[in-house]
C-alpha cells in the first residue's frame, strides 16, 4: 500500500506546473512565518527540497537571525547528522543526489533543535507520514523533543497512512490551504 501511495503522490508532485507550485510554497511559507512557535525558535531543522517537495529555502534568507540546520546522510551509519548552515553556499550534492550541508560545518546535536520541518511523500490528518522508505527521519525524530511540523501540498494528505511500530508522527501538518493539528 505504501508503495502505491508513494508512486501516485510522487508522480503528482513532480509533475506540478511551477506556476501552480510557487504560490502554494509562498502560502506555506507565510503560514510558517506567522506561527508563534517558528517566531520563537532559534535552531530550526529544515531540509533541501527534492522531487517537487515544498521549497522552504526562502526562509533561510528571510530570517537571517535564525539558525537553520540541515540533515546529511551518514552512509556509514545510515543516520542523519545535523549541520548548521550560514547560507546556501554551505550545501553540496550528497547522498542520493540530495543537496546536503558540508561536513566541515558545525554539527548540532538533536536535543538542541527548537523546531523541525519534516518532509514526506504523504501525511494523514493525524500526522502520520509516509516517507521515502529509508527510515532516516524516523530515527532522528525519535531523538528530537521539539515540535515537529510536516509540510506538504493538500493533494499529499491522505485519509489514513499505514503506521508501523517505528514510525514517528508529526505534531501538525501545514499545507497551502490548511493546518492539521
Amino acid at each position: 500500500m505504501k508503495k502505491e501511495i508513494r508512486r501516485s503522490i510522487l508522480y503528482k508532485r513532480t509533475k506540478q506546473d511551477p506556476n501552480d507550485k510557487k504560490p502554494k510554497d509562498e502560502s506555506i511559507i507565510n503560514k510558517i512565518s506567522a506561527d508563534p512557535l517558528f517566531q520563537q525558535a532559534k535552531e530550526i531543522l529544515s531540509y533541501m527540497p527534492i522531487h517537487g517537495e515544498v521549497d522552504l529555502v526562502p526562509l533561510i534568507d528571510k530570517f537571517p537571525d535564525k539558525d537553520f540546520i540541515l540533515p546529511r546522510v551518514d552512509m556509514g551509519t545510515n543516520d542523519l547528522k545535523l549541520y548548521k548552515i550560514n547560507d546556501l553556499d554551505d550545501v553540496e550534492k550528497g547522498s542520493f543526489d540530495v543537496m546536503e550541508p558540508r561536513t566541515d560545518l558545525e554539527q548540532i546535536p538533536p536535543e538542541k533543535i527548537d523546531l523541525v520541518f519534516v518532509p514526506a511523500v504523504a501525511y494523514d490528518k493525524k500526522g502520520h507520514r509516509i516517507g521515502y522508505g529509508g527510515g532516516f527521519y524516523d530515527k532522528i525524530l525519535k531523538k528530537i523533543r521539539a515540535r515537529k511540523i510536516g509540510v506538504a501540498y493538500e493533494f499529499q494528505i491522505i485519509d489514513e497512512a499505514p503506521v508501523e511500530e517505528h514510525d514517528v508522527p508529526v505534531d501538525e501538518v501545514i499545507t497551502e490551504s490548511n493546518i492539521y493539528k
